[in-house]
């Protein structure tokens, strides 16, 4: 999947001894990696890089997307919820979501866009609740459990490093 989108540039080094790393700026890609590192691995670790980039951008440019996943989770889990909008904020970055209960919208941290797409409808389903529940208590937290793949989705995002118990998940 090389991309005629971006520039790559694969930086070798004596002292880098195991990972690879890859970053983005503009345009372009720069991947740092291990001296001995084959070709095919570098090929294959770009290849990986350049689809969660893909993914985000996707993601991060398509609101109706995620509004169209969020009425068929509202449906399917909270159907007595109301009506609202939903789109991925970027300046979102120290929490996963936030529920505006008096405007009725949601905005997403657009980071769950390269996440499995279990772990962005759990963030989906917990907003919804506050919704109807403003708050994290007992009738919050039965709502949430609805989600069948909750606690799997609370674990994977506690090692992205931030908590559920958070006031703003």
């Amino acid at each position: 999947m090389v991309s005629d989108k971006y520039e790559i540039i694969v930086q070798r080094s004596k002292r880098r001894k195991k990972t690879l790393q890859a970053t983005l700026r503009d345009n372009t890609v720069k991947i740092l990696a291990p001296h001995h590192t084959s070709y095919e691995d570098v090929k294959v670790f770009l290849n990986k890089f350049l689809k969660k980039l893909v993914r985000k951008d996707i993601i991060l440019n398509n609101d109706k997307e995620l509004l169209s996943r969020a009425k068929k989770l509202k449906k399917k889990f909270l159907p007595d919820a109301p009506d609202f909008t939903i789109v991925f904020q970027k300046s979102l970055t120290r929490i996963w979501g936030k529920c505006f209960t008096n405007q009725r919208k949601i905005v997403i941290n657009p980071i769950l866009g390269t996440y499995p797409k279990w772990v962005l409808d759990f963030v989906i389903v917990h907003e919804i609740a506050h919704l109807l529940v403003p708050n994290h208590g007992k009738e919050f937290r039965s709502l949430v459990d609805r989600f069948k793949l909750k606690e799997r989705a609370v674990g994977f995002l506690m090692a992205k490093g931030m908590k559920e118990d958070s006031d703003e998940l």
